[in-house]
């Protein structure tokens, strides 16, 4: 961690937990902020608790921004409803500069997908940069008999309806993920909705769960402390945390899925505060020591610039709607 800054200072306000990120010193690459901006606090908001992957990409992004603008960061946790609640905070707070919203495909792609939403994200939103891009990763308890998934359809063949997974939340795509690999399977299992992956991590390595595809950044601490096993990925790329787990598609051909994390802010706000925001993240998300540390969290880096970014959603979303239209994929 960068010296000057301080991450234990917290404070829990009307429910919400936030981290407080002071910046100080090392700000040498800092750009000025425009007036919209200037001497205000950005709250990074993220709809999931503390503790998962989301949140901890997040809370490292926010160290960045603030060495690079010299300007307070909050972390600001507003889980609940697969992130609509955070999503639903950025676009009601419409013009505030300082509302950053700290994005998953389930706020844009998936929820809009299977919930009733009384707007549609992408055109309240302005992506700003991708953060990061990692394949999922299958995950047991530690003492599970199951040590691939091969296993867990064995168990489903001799005892069909009998197992049951866990999510961050409904919509997300670790449950999307799921039910895709369920239906690309012929996989019987049982979905346990939670309000993010610290607990539903935590769900996992209580037993009230079977298995979870969860990111590897909020998978990878736990595997590291031997509380729970990766006995799969669901991707070609491979964190290193996960360069010897065996990949899904091998069992089940042309199942491939990342979670990728972004930032985004209300369209109504100013087109220089955006352009100013998307250069800092640009020189924060591509600084070798940011890219370190997601990786030591079992992330992986995925810078994408604002056009990439949302070219790259667009497309997703319209493999995503084929994917839940096919398979039938209902909350």
């Amino acid at each position: 961690m960068s010296k000057g800054v301080d991450l234990k200072r917290r404070a829990v306000v009307g429910g919400l937990c936030m981290a407080w990120v002071p910046l100080m010193a090392q700000t040498k690459g800092a750009v000025t902020a425009p007036p919209e901006l200037a001497g205000k606090t950005i709250k990074l908001i993220v709809g999931y608790p503390p503790g998962g992957g989301t949140d901890l990409t997040a809370r490292t992004l926010a160290v960045y921004v603030g060495e690079y603008t010299g300007l307070t960061v909050i972390v600001e946790n507003r889980p609940g409803a697969g992130g609509n609640i955070a999503t639903d905070n950025v676009v009601r707070g419409q013009a505030d500069p300082s509302n950053w919203l700290f994005v998953t495909q389930s706020q844009v792609i998936t929820n809009p997908l299977l919930m009733k939403m009384s707007f549609e994200p992408m055109q309240e939103l302005a992506l700003l940069a991708r953060a990061s891009a990692s394949p999922l990763v299958l995950i047991v308890k530690a003492d599970s008999p199951f040590k691939s998934f091969d296993d867990i359809m064995a168990a489903h063949k001799k005892n069909p309806g009998s197992l049951n997974y866990g999510s961050a939340g409904i919509g997300t795509p670790q449950h999307i993920g799921v039910e895709w690999l369920k239906s690309l399977s012929g996989l019987q299992a049982v979905h346990t909705p939670y309000k993010g992956s610290g607990p539903c991590i935590m769900g996992l390595m209580s037993g009230e769960i079977d298995f979870v595809l969860e990111s590897g950044a909020a998978a990878s601490p736990h595997v590291r402390g031997g509380k729970v096993r990766a006995i799969g990925i669901a991707g070609s790329a491979k964190p290193d945390d996960f360069k010897d787990v065996r990949q899904i598609e091998a069992s089940v051909p042309g199942f491939n899925m990342d979670a990728w994390s972004g930032v985004a802010v209300s369209k109504k706000v100013p087109a220089t505060t955006r352009q100013y925001a998307e250069q800092v993240l640009q020189a924060c998300l591509n600084n070798p020591d940011f890219i370190a540390k997601l990786k030591a969290q079992g992330g992986n880096p995925g810078w994408l610039s604002a056009a990439q970014f949302t070219q790259a959603v667009t497309e997703e979303a319209r493999v995503t709607k084929d994917i839940v239209v096919k398979n039938n994929i209902r909350l």
